[in-house]
């Protein structure tokens, strides 16, 4: 049996621009995204290139966003059994099975 390495896939450009701004004023958030910017910390304004960017410059927004996603695959998987299991009940049923 021989493994197949696929070929990898580049990372894709990730923008941190869903988060909030961290002031109801305009031109407050501003300044703070501005001032943090500068200061080497993560905010709504922050853009990454990778993924690898992403870990290094947030890992708790990394780690959430894998657990998110991995959640989500989770959720897919046992939806889409409970699906299945029904179908096969529905089989056995139809068939004269109990």
């Amino acid at each position: 049996m021989s493994i197949i390495n696929p070929t990898p896939l580049p990372e894709p450009t990730v923008s941190i621009s869903s988060v909030q701004p961290s002031s109801a004023n305009a031109a407050t958030a501003g300044q703070i995204a501005q001032g943090t910017q500068s200061s080497g910390q993560v905010n709504s304004m922050t853009k990454v290139g990778s993924m690898g960017q992403l870990r290094k410059k947030a890992p708790e927004v990394y780690r959430m966003m894998m657990l998110g996603i991995s959640m989500t695959i989770v959720q897919e998987n046992k939806r889409q059994q409970d699906h299945l299991k029904e179908i096969w009940r529905k089989a056995r049923q139809d068939a004269g099975e109990s």
